[in-house]
């Protein structure tokens, strides 16, 4: 069984009107079966609308882990070589997300 995976807040925040409406994201997450990153293809909701996904625990930018309960549905591991990825939001930045 998978122990799930890592989000930064930035990170979901960025893809926020999407995943608010149920929309595949293109995110970086942190495999905590593998210990490594991945940029991933999924769809990220809450555990009660999204039931058969893995956990999804949600870091702060200095890496604490915030009290949030989401999952993750991997529709599919992106080669990071192949895929652009935003800028970097610099650290302290406020991050809005949630309903």
């Amino acid at each position: 069984m998978s122990r799930g995976y890592h989000v930064f807040a930035v990170n979901l925040a960025k893809k926020w009107n999407d995943i608010k409406e149920g929309k595949p994201v293109i995110i970086e997450v942190q495999s905590l079966d593998e210990g490594c990153t991945h940029v991933v293809k999924a769809i990220i909701d809450s555990p009660e609308n999204q039931p058969e996904g893995e956990a999804l625990g949600v870091l702060s930018d200095d890496g604490r882990l915030k009290d949030e309960k989401w999952t993750i549905k991997v529709l599919e591991v992106l080669d990071p070589d192949e895929i652009e990825l935003e800028e970097p939001v610099p650290p302290g930045t406020p991050v809005q997300y949630g309903t």
